[in-house]
């Protein structure tokens, strides 16, 4: 909420410097501006860092200039709005694979087929979890015209592109878990396929015409995705 919520006010009129909006109106909102001068000064000491100990090279600088690529079209003004509807995409790309192979990459991991497996599960998961909280807004966003993934495809269209990438993640999460050889500390992320059912039961039930939850909804997905992060970070924890 708190990234939503920087996100939102980066990319509005409010901080626009080529905007009609008065400069005294343009610093509103001080401890999303504090926040941002802290997220800033921890990425340039980060980098700083980085470039002193001379890992910035190569293949890792390839990473850092897609995900600095992608932070750009995300936060841009224009980029939102070309790529509105795609915005889940562009998010789960950041978040991996593209993070999580220079991670990888940094601490000297090259890429590897069963990292895929996990990447592709995740980015899958991710576009899970944005599509069902596009949901409760779908009203919205058709009175204020704006281009969500959901109102470009169809409200049932959407439940069918949200249950197949739903049993697609979990297919691949639990290859990755098997071909591993990780079960002994992954088995919970497995389990958590049971609160995604819970969520694809939802979704039917308000496509039948039942009158919607929408906080136990948005309450499923945001446990559904948070907790499988958990747990693979806890597994590894404790391998």
């Amino acid at each position: 909420m708190v990234l939503d919520k920087v996100n939102n006010y980066t990319t509005s009129s409010s901080v626009n410097l080529f905007s009609t909006v008065g400069r005294t109106q343009k610093l509103k909102h001080p401890s999303v501006i504090a926040l941002l001068f802290a997220a800033f000064a921890a990425i340039f000491l980060s980098i700083f860092f980085l470039l002193q100990q001379q890992v910035l090279i190569g293949v890792n600088l390839a990473w850092l200039v897609l995900i600095a690529g992608l932070m750009t079209i995300n936060f841009s003004r224009v980029g939102r709005i070309w790529a509105q509807p795609f915005q889940w995409l562009i998010e789960g790309l950041l978040v991996s694979p593209l993070m999580l192979f220079w991670g990888a990459s940094l601490q000297g991991f090259p890429p590897v087929p069963l990292m895929s497996l996990l990447s592709i599960g995740l980015i899958l998961l991710y576009a899970v979890v944005t599509l069902a909280l596009q949901y409760p807004d779908y009203q919205s966003d058709m009175e204020h015209s704006h281009r969500s993934f959901i109102l470009l495809v169809g409200w049932e269209k959407g439940i069918v592109i949200h249950n197949l990438l739903l049993i697609l993640s979990f297919l691949l999460l639990g290859a990755y878990i098997y071909l591993g050889g990780t079960w002994r500390f992954h088995w919970a992320v497995v389990v958590m396929l049971l609160v995604g059912a819970f969520q694809i039961l939802q979704l039917r039930r308000i496509s039948q015409g039942l009158r919607p939850n929408w906080g136990l909804l948005k309450s499923t997905a945001m446990l559904l995705f948070s907790a499988v992060v958990y747990f693979f970070i806890t597994g590894y924890l404790l391998k």
